[in-house]
């Protein structure tokens, strides 16, 4: 409503949204903050902003965290002496891209409009991140490449920067 103009068929269509409580509590707020209500609302929108942005960046670190903790089990895996050995690692490592997997889609589906923008922004290269691609994450964490760049990468989104 706060990039809405007088007359615009938008103000109208949310207005319709709220209930006859919801409308007179409004009216109410209306008349007892006066002109001072939309400094009251845009201030209520960016902290709801600031909030939803503190989520997605949370989400970003648990998921690069699961990401690390996958390559650390490839890692430990590949070090493993015998065939045994090594085969004791494969229940542990599907685990760890299980859990990959599901918080990817997580992220995906709380976080569509901030991923769009982020693959948008990457253009032709999306493909190649490991934040909008969880495939290309869980391969780079299976192997035994560094996750350096990939992890900065990250970090650096979780930023804003």
């Amino acid at each position: 409503m706060l990039i809405c103009q007088p007359g615009d068929e938008r103000v109208l269509a949310v207005m319709n949204q709220f209930s006859s409580t919801e409308m007179q509590r409004l009216q109410h707020a209306s008349a007892l903050y006066d002109e001072h209500l939309l400094a009251i609302a845009a201030s209520a929108l960016i902290g709801a902003s600031k909030h939803q942005y503190n989520a997605f960046q949370q989400s970003i670190v648990r998921y690069q965290q699961a990401l690390m903790d996958l390559h650390d089990v490839s890692q430990a895996k590949t070090q493993a002496r015998g065939a045994r050995g090594r085969g004791a690692y494969n229940p542990q490592l599907a685990a760890k891209e299980a859990q990959v997997r599901r918080l990817h889609a997580d992220m995906q589906q709380r976080f569509q409009s901030q991923l769009a923008r982020y693959k948008a922004n990457l253009g032709t290269q999306a493909n190649r991140s490991t934040l909008a691609n969880v495939d290309r994450g869980v391969n780079v964490a299976r192997s035994g490449r560094s996750m350096h760049s990939n992890t900065a990468e990250m970090a650096c989104f979780g930023r804003g920067v």
